[in-house]
Formats: C-alpha cells, structure tokens, sequence
C-alpha cells in the first residue's frame, strides 16, 4: 500500500485513529481557546475532550456532542437475599 496522504479512521464520537508517512499540519479549534497548530507523523489516536475541530491542507475532523443524562432517580437498588 502506498499511502501519500494522512488517513483518518473513526473510532467513536470524538475520537480518530491517524496514520501520516510524511509530517502533516494539524490546527485544532476548540470554544474559548486560542488555535493550536502542531504537526502529527507516523500512526497514532487523535481524541477531543471537548467540542473541537481539527484541518490540515486535506481533511477537517469534528467532534460531536456528548450528551449528559442523569438517570439516578431510576436506579432501583435490591437488597441482598
């Protein structure tokens, strides 16, 4: 396989799986924080712990919302027998 670009692979909501054989740009944007511009090669996991995104010269990633629930007032604990 011979692979000229960064490959991007989605593993879950806000997190990818990248391969770069050649060094490639990264500028990530996340709310209420200043860009951040590094350079990513070889392989490895890209992950968001907040509403971002990320672009190089040929891909832009997003992260998705991760909605909170509270279920506590369901939780029913049995007592043991």
């Amino acid at each position: 396989m011979d692979l000229k670009e960064i490959l991007w692979i989605t593993l879950r909501r806000n997190a990818w799986i990248y391969v770069a054989l050649v060094p490639e740009h990264l500028t990530v944007l996340c709310m209420r924080q200043k860009p951040t511009d590094t350079e990513i090669t070889g392989s490895g996991v890209l992950t968001f712990l907040s509403v971002s995104s990320g672009y190089g010269n040929i891909f832009i990633i997003r992260s998705l919302p991760i909605p909170c629930v509270n279920n506590a007032d369901k939780d029913i604990n049995q007592p043991f027998i």
